[in-house]
């Protein structure tokens, strides 16, 4: 107990000091703020505005955090070399993932309470109060975001932080559009229902978190009015807990297995490395190395036996003056070093001296009568320049995009279920919410994919 205590304890000193998040809480308190203006273009529904867009914020901004964290589970752990750590020490990896689920917790615990705090000082201002209501519907979404934390961290266990990312995000939109899929369903043949009733009852039932304005029982709830009972908060709290951790435990067994198969992959292509070089075939060895290298795995001795291989087998080369041979092994290991970068570059420490090395080489392979009166050190200097440049998005922007894809798309969503009555008929207020959030949306997606 104390070594998960102790893992999440230091997932949450390092989760807090991430500026990312802060900059997602900064807008999230921003649109709750935006309320006081917005409830102005309202007729005497100032506090309901106030309500909606607070808890819409608290909603949005959590689940766009938890996504951010939980697809960074692993990588953010060796950005900051604590992994090399920990890893060696008397630890189980489940304990190791459930001390980071929970440590993720505690940071979106924080976070939402920021947020909750502000909303409450907010209503306080406009003379109303954060009641009983108002905590019951943060808890749920608090429940919502802990579900979607344990989505991403399971996909985090097999795929890359981009498509964790998008198929987290993928499950929290059709979780939160169940009812409307087996509403749809019901009106389609036997062999589509059976397939959609058959999604739902897997997907996470994510509309179960955000009950307010929707029929629970025989009854509508809202926040602004009866909200739901004890009954419907300690059911629904535990179907999300239940759900996260039957997640976590898939997450745990995935993330066993594919770090076993990683691993017998990298072993296997260093030996076959090793044996070719023994054999004296310098290129086969250094195509095995490489293929060891881009295996990439937190704490694997294999990936940095195979990059020393390369730079071995680099500098005997040298020795020999076989500079092709250099050129090729120092060229598959940056190759390999950059195949493995996402948020960061692991193993990115290598780089300098490598690029450093094949900016002499290139520079002292050209012609001179190309530039001449060009000494070797300036030459080189211009290679060095281009090899150090890591084209690629900006991540601000990148959140900028998913943010407004979120808004966009999500008020598209909410204008179908909330701003149409049943006859079709247009609700003034929540077609007014839904339409500037489509539009802030549209914009914030716009121009962060022309930025990006």
């Amino acid at each position: 107990m104390r070594r998960i205590q102790a893992i999440a304890w230091n997932t949450f000193r390092e989760a807090v000091r991430n500026k990312i998040l802060y900059s997602l809480l900064f807008f999230a308190v921003l649109i709750i703020l935006s309320a006081l203006a917005m409830g102005n273009l309202t007729l005497h529904e100032e506090i309901r505005m106030t309500r909606d867009i607070g808890l819409f914020g608290i909603d949005a901004f959590g689940v766009i955090i938890a996504i951010f964290v939980g697809v960074n589970l692993l990588y953010k752990e060796l950005d900051l070399k604590t992994v090399y750590t920990i890893l060696p020490k008397p630890l189980h990896r489940w304990e190791f993932v459930l001390g980071k689920w929970l440590g993720m917790l505690l940071t979106l615990a924080v976070q939402m309470s920021v947020m909750g705090l502000v909303l409450g000082v907010t209503l306080w201002w406009q003379g109303a109060q954060f009641d009983t209501p108002m905590v019951k519907a943060v808890w749920l979404l608090f429940v919502n975001v802990m579900l979607v934390t344990s989505i991403a961290v399971f996909f985090s266990a097999f795929s890359s932080p981009f498509l964790s990312g998008f198929f987290a995000l993928g499950c929290f939109l059709v979780g939160r559009s169940v009812p409307d899929i087996r509403a749809l369903a019901a009106k389609l043949g036997p062999l589509a229902k059976t397939v959609l009733e058959t999604g739902c009852t897997l997907m996470p039932n994510m509309h179960l978190f955000y009950p307010s304005g929707a029929i629970v029982g025989a009854e509508e709830v809202s926040v602004h009015r009866d909200f739901v009972g004890a009954s419907y908060l300690l059911t629904t709290s535990a179907y999300g807990v239940a759900y996260s951790l039957i997640v976590l435990i898939l997450a745990m067994l995935i993330f066993v297995v594919v770090a076993a198969r990683l691993l017998y992959d990298a072993r296997s292509a260093l030996h076959a490395g090793q044996m070719s070089e023994g054999r004296g075939d310098r290129l086969e060895a250094i195509r095995h190395y490489q293929d060891a290298a881009r295996l990439y795995l937190p704490a694997s001795p294999y990936v940095r036996d195979a990059l020393d291989h390369l730079d071995a087998l680099a500098s005997a080369a040298a020795q020999n003056g076989d500079e092709p041979s250099v050129r090729a092994a120092l060229e598959a290991e940056r190759a390999a070093i950059l195949a493995t970068r996402s948020f960061f570059i692991p193993n990115g420490s290598r780089l300098p001296d490598i690029e450093r090395r094949l900016a002499r080489l290139l520079a002292a392979a050209e012609d001179r009568s190309v530039a001449p009166g060009v000494s070797l050190e300036a030459r080189a200097a211009w290679h060095l320049e281009r090899l150090a440049r890591r084209p690629g998005p900006s991540l601000a922007y990148v959140l900028l995009t998913l943010a407004g894809l979120v808004l966009w798309v999500g008020s598209a969503v909410g204008f179908v279920s909330k701003g149409l009555d049943a006859k079709l008929h247009l609700r003034r207020r929540q077609a007014a919410i839904a339409g500037i959030t489509f539009a802030a949306g549209l914009a914030m997606f716009l121009v962060g994919l022309r930025l990006a």
